[in-house]
Formats: structure tokens, C-alpha cells, sequence
């Protein structure tokens, strides 16, 4: 079965159903869509970033190789939850 959804929307789609942004249709063009991020997902981000330098002292002891590798593992805990 073909899906003509592309990853985009369907990570748009999480984002939404998750609270973290909204859609809404372009007021000048009707075939466009506006996405942009809510207030929860403001939130989680100011909050994610008090990590980073952390973050990327973690990971950036990876090579390339591992961290597709890391990538692909990540991608597939999601698909099973």
C-alpha cells in the first residue's frame, strides 16, 4: 500500500497530537498550511536546551558510524511504542 503522506505531515501530526504546535490554514492560500510551535512545546524546549552542552558532550564522543547507528536504534524503539 502506497502512502501518499510525507514525513513531514506525519511528523506534524505528532507534534499536534502531542500539544507541542499547531496548524492552520494560510488565510491567503487555501492550499497552504501554517505550522508553528505552541506554548507547551516553548516549554519543552527551554527545557531540553538546559541540556545541551551536556548533550553534546555525550554524544559527540561518537563517530559517524555510531551515531547513524544510535539513530536507527532510537527510530525503531519509536515505531514500537
Amino acid at each position: 500500500m502506497l502512502d501518499k503522506m510525507s514525513d513531514t505531515s506525519r511528523i506534524v501530526d505528532r507534534l499536534i497530537l502531542k500539544g507541542l504546535a499547531k496548524k492552520s490554514v494560510c488565510k491567503n492560500d487555501k492550499r497552504l498550511v501554517d505550522v508553528s510551535i505552541s506554548t507547551k512545546g516553548k516549554a519543552l524546549l527551554e527545557k531540553m536546551d538546559k541540556y545541551d552542552k551536556d548533550m553534546d558532550a555525550i554524544l559527540g564522543n561518537l563517530s559517524e558510524s555510531e551515531s547513524k547507528t544510535l539513530n536507527n536504534l532510537l527510530d525503531k524503539i519509536r515505531q514500537s511504542g
